[in-house]
């Protein structure tokens, strides 16, 4: 039996193993024989098996192992219909803002559903019983600086600050100023969201990522959604969840959730996602989705496109133009959510974005 599915079976020992098969007794699909071993009930189990050659495909289909829980990859509910409704960060990113005291820049682009980060974050706090506070304006944004250092906390805090009323400075204060705040019992988080232009800046007004996260920043990514996740959630659907499924709706859409709410509003019906995308289904997309703006990101980003991966060194490189600026580029990139790496260490393109940069 364990030869059919090694993986399957890893760890499961005789004894859990005939537990399983007792069980199965009790469901009226097996009986025990006179010497101890098991056998189908009866014929008409076995005519529901289908034919020996069926049953031979069957056993020797590719497998994969059940999804469990990851705190990593999975996102939360935010209400309402499920496939629509999913937070743009994982679990353990909110955990890890909501148990710390600190700043933190929450990154998301359009694609990674940066409407709903703001909402996420206080509805995840209310999960884990902490306050909320969102910050949406410049003069309400100073007012809590200069207050800082007074407040009283009952409870844990967490402060969300509306991206498009703060500045580079800003950020850096706030890390000064929670950075006395440490020996607090209760945690006290400050999260700018930010989108890829404002990350562009701080990162500009910060002289690259390692000066900014020295002053005590820390950078949160909203980014597409992870192969695991994407199946359970395919599962919740109804939906087609195997590997082949899942590279279909990945290379359509990048796992972005935004663009997976394009093929769904193609086809609400999603068990007839993988027909679509196999037609050549693509959805929208345009710079502004994935934060594009700048001269400098376009060339870059189509050089890695073109090349299909490559080390970050030989990317800056490649650029014909200020080496720095290619370097800002790249990390940038990677902060967004725009790049990943692969098996050795080298920069690849999500796949909606290299649709950007068609071949010639």
């Amino acid at each position: 039996m364990r030869g059919w599915w090694k993986e399957g079976f890893h760890g499961v020992d005789r004894e859990a193993l005939r537990t399983i098969l007792d069980e199965m007794i009790g469901l009226g699909i097996l009986r025990s024989t006179l010497n101890g071993a098991y056998s189908l009930r009866n014929l008409n189990i076995v005519q529901l098996m289908g034919s020996a050659q069926d049953i031979e495909a069957a056993l020797l289909q590719e497998r994969e192992m059940p999804t469990e829980y990851e705190p990593s990859s999975y996102r939360s509910n935010l209400g309402g219909i499920p496939r629509e409704r999913r937070s743009p960060l994982t679990v353990q990113q909110e955990g890890e803002i909501l148990s710390t005291t600190g700043v933190f820049v929450a990154v998301a682009c359009e694609a990674a559903g940066n409407d709903a980060l703001a909402e996420a974050l206080v509805a995840s706090a209310a999960m884990h019983k902490t306050d909320a506070m969102h910050l949406k304006s410049a003069d309400d944004v100073a007012r809590f600086l200069d207050e800082i250092g007074s407040r009283t906390l009952e409870r844990s805090l967490v402060t969300i600050v509306a991206c498009g009323c703060w500045s580079p400075e800003q950020v850096t204060a706030a890390a000064e100023k929670t950075a006395r705040l440490r020996s607090r019992k209760n945690n006290f988080a400050v999260v700018f969201v930010a989108d890829p232009p404002s990350t562009w800046d701080l990162l500009t007004a910060s002289k690259g990522r390692e000066a900014l996260e020295n002053t005590g920043v820390r950078l949160v990514t909203a980014r597409p959604w992870h192969d695991t996740f994407l199946g359970k959630w395919l599962d919740d659907l109804q939906a087609p969840s195997d590997r082949e499924s899942r590279v279909l709706v990945r290379d359509g859409t990048g796992n972005w959730p935004r663009l997976i709410d394009q093929l769904l509003r193609q086809a609400p019906d999603a068990r007839l996602w993988v027909a679509r995308l196999r037609d050549g289904w693509r959805p929208s997309v345009a710079p502004s989705l994935f934060g594009i703006s700048k001269d400098v990101q376009t060339a870059v980003l189509r050089n890695l496109s073109e090349l299909e991966s490559a080390p970050a060194s030989d990317l800056a490189e490649l650029y014909q133009g200020d080496r720095s600026e290619a370097q800002r580029v790249i990390e940038w990139a990677e902060i967004v959510g725009l790049t990943e790496s692969d098996d050795d260490g080298a920069l690849v393109l999500n796949p909606s974005v290299r649709h950007l940069f068609p071949s010639a």
